[in-house]
C-alpha cells in the first residue's frame, strides 16, 4: 500500500495530471493546498481516494516547512497504514514500471528511504 503526498498553490493545470498518473498505484493521495484561488481545491475534493489538507503553514511554500508538514501527516495518516509515503511535486511524476520490485527490494533490505532520479522534460502541450 502506498500514499502519495503533495503540496499546491493554483495548480488545477497539473493536479489533474498527478492525481490521474497515482491513481494507478497509489492506495491514497493526500495534497496540502496553500490557499489555491484557482480550481486546484476543487479538483482535488472530486476525485478518488484524495484527501485534501490546508496546508498548515502562512508564509507560502518554503522546503523545511514542507518537509515539517510531510513528516506530520504522514505519521496521522500513513502511519501503520501504509508501506510506504512518496512525497513528489506537482510537477513529478514517478514512472510506475518496476516500481514495485524496487519497493519490495527495498523492504528486504531494511531500506527506509527511496532516492529517485529525475529528468527534466519540456514540451509545448501537457502531459
Amino acid at each position: 500500500m502506498i500514499h502519495v503526498y503533495t503540496t499546491t498553490h493554483n495548480e488545477s493545470y497539473m493536479l489533474p495530471f498527478w492525481l490521474r498518473h497515482y491513481s494507478q498505484f497509489a492506495s491514497r493521495m493526500y495534497v496540502l493546498d496553500d490557499a489555491s484561488t484557482d480550481s486546484t481545491r476543487e479538483i482535488a475534493q472530486s476525485y478518488p481516494n484524495t484527501t485534501l489538507i490546508d496546508y498548515p503553514f502562512r508564509r507560502g511554500l518554503c522546503e523545511g516547512d514542507i518537509a515539517h508538514a510531510y513528516a506530520e501527516y504522514s505519521r496521522v495518516f500513513s502511519r501503520d497504514k501504509a508501506q510506504w509515503a512518496m512525497f513528489p511535486d506537482c510537477d513529478e511524476l514517478i514512472h510506475p514500471d518496476g516500481l514495485a520490485d524496487v519497493l519490495t527490494s527495498a523492504r528486504v533490505l531494511s531500506c527506509k528511504v527511496v532516492q529517485c532520479k529525475g529528468y527534466f522534460m519540456v514540451s509545448d502541450q501537457p502531459p
